[in-house]
């Protein structure tokens, strides 16, 4: 089971799309999350990316469920824990 409370401090992660896969392609993802009821054409390369490079995906059953968890308050279909 994820540790959640990384979602207490924005500065731990990034929230959509551009962000994500900005963090992606510059090797900064811990795990990554994905809403499994967002377009293919939306997740299909970040997820491609995070499996070439060997990053966990954890998927999540709605974006709304997925924007909670990042305390945002619209829906999102990627999220990206990072280094610091």
């Amino acid at each position: 089971m994820f540790d959640y409370s990384l979602f207490d401090d924005k500065t731990n992660y990034k929230v959509g799309l551009k962000q994500s896969l900005f963090e992606l392609k510059h090797d900064n993802v811990i795990i990554m999350f994905v809403a499994k009821d967002a377009d293919s054409f939306i997740t299909r390369i970040p997820i491609e990316i995070a499996k070439e490079k060997a990053i966990e995906i954890v998927e999540i059953s709605t974006k709304e469920e997925l924007g909670e968890i990042c305390k945002i308050d619209i829906s999102t279909a990627i999220a990206v824990v990072i280094k610091k």
